[in-house]
């Protein structure tokens, strides 16, 4: 089984279609029951049989804050797609989108640990790379340095990638994935394609 957290939002939707697409058996996360219904309308703009794609989803409502309602959504799982987080650029949401990324990766990277077998793809940032102000271009290989040109996000990215590195070092199999910008079809309010 398939954890996919963050099933509603622009990556998770997509990430869901690809799998099941393949036949693989999924749980996904969500924690508004309403925006399940979007994942549907996705699935409809790409899928002939969107619907019986669709049902074999099982859903599962939850909070990466959660720990008790996140242990149970790893019940019978082998690996998961971390895809749930927060972006905030209002100051008065920042302490909440730490929690949720930073905490809220602890709080998954710890379940697995307790756990036989499980792999972990954490879905982070290129903003967790970090950047120092110089023109040089980024990549996985710099070294974060705090900087002004940091923003908040950033930041709550990078210490949300921390818990990943604590979990591998402790023994979990885990890999971190670093977008850029995601675009595509999904809630037209939200995310990214809010700037349409």
């Amino acid at each position: 089984m398939i954890l996919v957290t963050g099933g509603t939002g622009l990556l998770g939707s997509h990430l869901l279609l690809e799998l099941v697409r393949n036949g693989k058996k999924v749980r996904a996360q969500y924690r508004t029951k309403s925006k399940i219904d979007s994942v549907l309308s996705l699935f409809n703009s790409y899928e002939e049989n969107a619907d019986a794609l669709f049902r074999t989803i099982e859903w599962v409502e939850g909070n990466v804050l959660d720990v008790s309602a996140m242990q149970e959504a790893l019940d019978g799982v082998t690996q998961v797609y971390h895809c749930a987080a927060s972006v905030a650029f209002n100051k008065k949401d920042h302490e909440l989108m730490h929690k949720i990324n930073a905490e809220g990766t602890a709080n998954l990277v710890n379940l697995c640990l307790d756990k036989e077998n499980v792999r972990f793809c954490h879905v982070s940032s290129v903003a967790a790379i970090g950047r120092d102000g110089s023109d040089k271009p980024i990549d996985e290989k710099v070294e974060w340095k705090e900087s002004t040109h940091n923003s908040e996000y950033a930041r709550s990215k990078h210490f949300a990638e921390l818990e990943v590195w604590r979990g591998v070092e402790e023994g979990l199999e885990a890999f971190i994935v670093n977008p850029s910008l995601i675009i595509g079809p999904g809630d037209w309010n939200a995310s990214s394609t809010a700037m349409f």
